[in-house]
């Protein structure tokens, strides 16, 4: 049985989603206030836009 280092990578970034959604994004957003939250959010989603183009 051979393993394909693609296999390995796509359940390492699959591990490292899972635990910026359910740790990191909940810490950061107890640390911050509604009104940096809403900045953070309105950048992120610039940020993800342009990137499309």
């Amino acid at each position: 049985m051979e393993i394909d280092i693609t296999q390995i990578a796509v359940g390492v970034i699959g591990i490292i989603s899972a635990i910026v959604t359910g740790v990191v994004i909940p810490l950061i957003k107890s640390k911050v206030t509604n009104e940096q939250w809403s900045v953070f959010k309105t950048t992120l989603w610039l940020v993800c836009r342009l990137q499309r183009f």
